[in-house]
C-alpha cells in the first residue's frame, strides 16, 4: 500500500519533547520576567537571537538517532477522532475559482459550480502538495513529495518544485534539492523567482558538518528560468511574499529552539521585525499576506485566551499559569491537533482569533478583492469574512488537504 505524504510540522513536537527538559530553566525565568513586566501589548522584537542546537536526524548507516522515535515523515495518522467539534452551516454556494491539494492531486475549480478539475495525475509514489499561483494566474507552482524506494538503508523522503499551467498543461519539474523536503512556495510578483522552505532535517546528516537542526531549516529562492537557488535566510520557514513582493512574512525560532514566532522583514534587506510572539501558541503554520498587505492569516495551535469576538483578553499569563504551560505534556503532532485560523496587522496589532474549527492542519487563502477568506482542512473549504464572520462549511468528500490558493486573476 502507497505511505502517505508528510506532515509539515511533524518535526515540531518532536523538537518541543526532547528539549523541553534542556529550555524548562530558561523558560521559567522567562517566564518570571514576562509576569513582572508584562503589558496589554505586544512588544516589537529586538534583532532574533541565534537558536539553540536542535538534535540530529538517523545517521546514514541506520543506526538509532536521537530523532528515530518520531514518526516516519511519510505516515499519515487515521482521521482526527470524533470530538465535539463546533457546528458550523454548511453551504451549497459554488466553490470560488481555488486551485487547492487534495488526497495528493492538484485541482483547480472555476466557481461557475461545477466539477473541480483535477490537473495532476501523479501515481501512488508522489504526492502534490501547497499550490501557489503566479500573480498573473497563468503558472502553478507547487512541491511534489516522492517516497523513497523500500530498498533504501535509510528510507529518507525526497520532493521537487513543480511548474504547471493553470488549464493543466506543461506540467514539468524546475528544482530538486539534493536531499530534504521542501513546503510552501511563494512566487515574487514578476514570476522571476519562487521563494520556499527547504527542510533537510529529515536528511542524513554530514558527520563533517556543525550544523544544528534549526540551521538545517532554510528559505531558499530558485529562479524560475534558470533554476538556480539561493539560500535567503536560515532557521526560518513558512514563507510568503506581500502582493508588491516588498515584504517577506515567515515562521522564525526563538532563542529556545522550540517556540516559533511570525516575523516579517523587507525583502529588499534589514532586521526582521517581530508580529506575533508564539509563546502562547503551540505550533504556527502557513502565514498569508491579505492583497493589500495591510493583514495576514495563519494557522495555530492553542493560543491566548480570547472574548467571544477572539480578541486575546490579556498578552501575559499569570505566573501560575505560565509554569503550568511549560510543564504540560506536549502537545499532538499535526493530524489530530485541533488548528484554527487567526489573523494580526503587518504592524503587530490587532491579533484576533478567526475560527473555532478545530481543523487538521487547515491553510487560509484571502480572496482577490480582500473580502473573504478560504480555508482548506480535512473536512472541506470553509468561507468567512475577515472579520470572522459568516463562517460556513463547503462540503467535500473528507481527506487529507495539501494547501490552497486563489487567484488574484
Amino acid at each position: 500500500a502507497p505511505l502517505p505524504p508528510p506532515t509539515p510540522r511533524g518535526i515540531l513536537p518532536a523538537m518541543r519533547t526532547r528539549l523541553i527538559a534542556f529550555a524548562i530553566p530558561l523558560l521559567i525565568a522567562a517566564a518570571i520576567i514576562g509576569w513582572q513586566s508584562g503589558s496589554a501589548e505586544l512588544p516589537a522584537a529586538p534583532p532574533l537571537p541565534t537558536p539553540l542546537a536542535i538534535p540530529a536526524v538517523p545517521s546514514p548507516d541506520g543506526s538509532a538517532g536521537p530523532n528515530d522515535s518520531a514518526a516516519d515523515p511519510f505516515a499519515r495518522s487515521t482521521p482526527p477522532e470524533v470530538r465535539n467539534l463546533p457546528e458550523v452551516p454548511e453551504s451549497t454556494e459554488a466553490l470560488p475559482p481555488l486551485i487547492f491539494a487534495r488526497t495528493g492531486q492538484l485541482y483547480a475549480s472555476t466557481g461557475d459550480g461545477s466539477q473541480p478539475q483535477q490537473l495532476t495525475t501523479f501515481d501512488e509514489t508522489t504526492y502534490a502538495e501547497q499550490p501557489a499561483v503566479s500573480a498573473d494566474g497563468a503558472q502553478i507552482a507547487f512541491v511534489a513529495l516522492i517516497q523513497p524506494p523500500a530498498a533504501d538503508t535509510v528510507p529518507l523522503p525526497r520532493s521537487a518544485l513543480w511548474l504547471i499551467n493553470r488549464d493543466g498543461t506543461a506540467l514539468r519539474e524546475l528544482w530538486a534539492p539534493a536531499d530534504g523536503i521542501m513546503y510552501l512556495p511563494t512566487w515574487t510578483p514578476d514570476a522571476s523567482a519562487i521563494y520556499l522552505l527547504v527542510n533537510t532535517t529529515y536528511s542524513a546528516p554530514d558527520p563533517a558538518e556543525d550544523t544544528t537542526g534549526v540551521e538545517r531549516l532554510a528559505i531558499v529562492r530558485v529562479d524560475t528560468t534558470t533554476g538556480e537557488t539561493t539560500i535567503v535566510r536560515r532557521g526560518a520557514l513558512d514563507p510568503v511574499l506581500s502582493a508588491d513582493g516588498s515584504q517577506m512574512a515567515f515562521l522564525n525560532f526563538g532563542s529556545d529552539g522550540i517556540v516559533m514566532h511570525l516575523d516579517i522583514v523587507a525583502t529588499a534587506g534589514g532586521e526582521p521585525r517581530r508580529v506575533v510572539d508564539g509563546t502562547r501558541f503551540s505550533q504556527l503554520y502557513a502565514p498569508r499576506f491579505s492583497p493589500d498587505g495591510r493583514q495576514i492569516i495563519f494557522s495555530a495551535v492553542d493560543g491566548p485566551e480570547t472574548d467571544d469576538a477572539g480578541y486575546p483578553l490579556r498578552a501575559t499569563s499569570s505566573l501560575v499559569e505560565t509554569l503550568a504551560a511549560l510543564l504540560a505534556p506536549p502537545t499532538a503532532a499535526a493530524h489530530g491537533a485541533p488548528w484554527d485560523l487567526w489573523i494580526v496587522g503587518s504592524d503587530g496589532t490587532g491579533l484576533r482569533r478567526l475560527t473555532w474549527l478545530y481543523e487538521d492542519l487547515p491553510m487560509g487563502a484571502f480572496s482577490p478583492d480582500g473580502t473573504q477568506i478560504a480555508v482548506l482542512g480535512y473536512n472541506g473549504v470553509y468561507l468567512l469574512n475577515p472579520d470572522g464572520s459568516q463562517v460556513r462549511r463547503l462540503v467535500l468528500d473528507p481527506g487529507h488537504s495539501g494547501g490552497i490558493a486563489w487567484p488574484a486573476r
